[in-house]
């Protein structure tokens, strides 16, 4: 399985362990095979780089196509924007003094930012760093479709956030954002496709309220990595956000949405002790 990797781990690895080792062919693969997918399914795709974290691999998934990237925090978003990389959405929410400056900081300089909240109290901050650039910041209302992390469930809370959001100043509207990180970890494939019709069906009915609503046609932003292997089930979504794609793992395989040879990544370790036969001990500490 890691015999590729092979001409680089062997008796003379000099590299102090532990180390990640990636293997940059099959990672730009994996890049250009879920352009493709994404392509084809007519969506937008803004990947996640929390898996990566690099700025080279963040401009390679632009340099592919993609439309946008997504960041888990406000020091990944000041990153990318200091190397010229945008537009890019912060997937979770911000609030307290201290998003609220770094976002005014973040907004000031250029930065084409999103945000994915789900309460008035995060409207509020961003509202108040958007004003504070004289600028407008948008807006994706995060649903909850099971994972039961941050979103709301009762479409009338979707809708009379989406009503609050857009009567502020410097907000800009843009839609919905799901997260089906309860998938993720699944392995049947019957019970992964069930969990993405599941999610679809979630955000169907929050489409059909927002547009009787009068708020148009929203983004409908989904992720991630799995949900897109079983992207036959989705129907709904204009974008999609995946992440661990660019170098897989052992629950993308056991999920059926990679190979084996696709995973890119591997960590290499020092073996410390071998007190005895099928147990090993190495050091992970440098």
């Amino acid at each position: 399985m890691w015999g590729r990797f092979a001409d680089v781990i062997d008796d003379e690895w000099a590299c102090p362990t532990p180390a990640l080792v990636i293997d940059a062919g099959i990672a730009d693969a994996n890049l250009r095979r879920m352009q493709d997918r994404v392509a084809t399914r007519g969506w937008h795709l803004r990947p996640h780089t929390k898996t990566h974290k690099t700025v080279k691999w963040a401009a390679r998934q632009r340099e592919l196509g993609a439309d946008g990237l997504t960041v888990a925090k406000l020091g990944e978003a000041e990153v990318l924007h200091a190397a010229g990389l945008s537009p890019l959405l912060v997937a979770y929410p911000l609030v307290g003094q201290d998003k609220i400056d770094r976002l005014t900081r973040l907004l000031q300089g250029g930065a084409d930012v999103t945000v994915s909240l789900d309460s008035r109290a995060a409207v509020d901050a961003v509202s108040t760093a958007a004003k504070a650039a004289g600028t407008r910041i948008g807006i994706l209302v995060e649903v909850d479709t099971g994972f039961h992390r941050c979103g709301l469930s009762e479409v009338d809370d979707i809708l009379a956030l989406a009503r609050y959001a857009a009567g502020k100043p410097g907000c800009r509207l843009d839609g919905l954002m799901c997260f089906g990180g309860h998938i993720n970890r699944r392995k049947d494939p019957d019970e992964i496709r069930h969990l993405v019709r599941t999610e679809n069906q979630v955000m169907q009915a929050a489409v059909a309220a927002w547009r009787a609503a009068g708020l148009g046609d929203p983004v409908v932003s989904v992720g991630g990595t799995v949900p897109a292997a079983y992207s036959e089930a989705i129907d709904v979504a204009t974008e999609l956000r995946p992440g661990t794609y660019i170098y897989n793992d052992v629950a993308t395989v056991r999920a059926g949405a990679a190979r084996w040879e696709d995973c890119a990544a591997i960590v290499v370790a020092t073996v410390v002790s071998k007190p005895e036969a099928g147990r090993a001990v190495t050091f992970w500490s440098r």
